[in-house]
């Protein structure tokens, strides 16, 4: 059931420039057009969008005939990168998707002039709602409206299926709710767990980015919590699952244990980290489980936990494809974090190298 509600569009260049692809889509290429995805969202939630992607009925290949300078990014799912005024959109043709038999792609990809079928192939209910700029009005087929009131992450359809389709939604799943401060329906956090073994076959780049995407992004600590109890973490980041009850010495840390410490670490953030720093805080101290030893007075020690943390890089690297230059930065950082510590009484000199 479709229903509407009117939404100021936010003013901006970027904007501004999508509205110019809508318009041109509908008024030169004779279909319709509308912004869909975290755009809608985000206009709805009070945020300010990032970025704008499109759907359209038009072609793709009128979508190149109408903007010469697009690049065909998904020639089989109808993706065009679209430039203008110094932007680049992506313009996605309006289609239905039939038959995921790899768990990532579409074995069947239809075209169609239904706006409704192609929100439903979507992964939650809230990426799934229309915008029409010009007329400022938010579309919604699919609850995606009651479900932001309530501030709940509903998947569309059937719960499996969907996450069948593209097992990275998973991923996904944890990534918006610590993102947007929602909570994952139960259905679909159970299926979350169910199903989190079956990830171990997604290519290790697209989980690293999504991972990449939490720990970078706003609200690492949620992120890390919700990936450890629904099991994610324990597929693709063993090392970091068995920090917790690691105890340490409470004189020092009186937060708990390793696992609790990497989350302080990741609290006491003032801005969202970049890449390399957010590696570095997660696994600084990834040695601590294997470097442990308890002194008569039963005092927890980790004498060269630095060193074995430092050692563990590389197998974490390899797996989840870090560039050559992340895997050393992060190497380097986990091996010398003791050391940064005492940065405030070191000499000039010392400091320098």
């Amino acid at each position: 059931m479709l229903e509407t509600v009117k939404i100021k569009c936010p003013a901006g260049a970027v904007f501004d420039a999508g509205k110019k692809v809508v318009a041109m889509l509908s008024e030169q290429g004779g279909g319709r057009a509308y912004w869909v995805g975290g755009a809608p969202r985000d206009i709805l939630l009070g945020r300010t969008p990032s970025d704008v992607d499109i759907v359209t009925s038009v072609h793709p290949q009128v979508v190149q005939q109408l903007f010469p300078d697009s690049e065909m990014v998904g020639a089989c799912f109808g993706v065009v990168l679209v430039k203008i005024d110094g932007f680049v959109f992506e313009v996605a043709t309006c289609r239905e998707e039939r038959l995921y038999l790899d768990g990532r792609r579409p074995e069947e990809v239809k075209f169609t002039d239904d706006f409704s079928l192609d929100v439903m192939r979507r992964d939650f209910t809230v990426n799934a709602m229309l915008y029409d700029p010009f007329a400022e009005e938010l579309l919604d087929y699919n609850g995606g409206l009651q479900d932001a009131a309530r501030q709940i992450l509903r998947v569309v359809g059937k719960v499996e299926d969907r996450f069948a389709e593209d097992q990275l939604r998973l991923f996904r799943a944890v990534r918006f709710a610590a993102k947007l401060g929602f909570e994952i329906e139960a259905e679909a956090f159970s299926a979350i767990r169910r199903m989190a073994p079956l990830t171990a076959s997604l290519a290790a780049e697209r989980v690293r980015d999504e991972l990449e995407m939490m720990l970078a992004g706003s609200a690492p600590v949620r992120a890390l919590e919700l990936l450890k109890t629904s099991g994610l973490l324990n597929i693709w980041l063993p090392e970091v699952e068995a920090l917790e009850g690691v105890e340490q010495c409470e004189k020092y840390h009186p937060e708990g244990d390793v696992w609790q410490h990497t989350l302080l670490m990741f609290k006491n953030l003032q801005d969202n980290a970049s890449v390399p720093l957010a590696w570095s805080i997660l696994l600084h101290d990834v040695g601590k489980k294997a470097a442990f030893s308890c002194s008569e007075d039963k005092v927890p020690h980790f004498y060269c936990h630095e060193t074995i943390g430092a050692d563990m890089i590389k197998d974490i690297a390899e797996r989840l494809r870090f560039s050559n230059d992340l895997a050393e930065c992060v190497e380097h950082a986990v091996r010398n974090h003791m050391r940064f510590a005492h940065v405030r009484d070191m000499r000039q000199a010392k400091l320098k190298r």
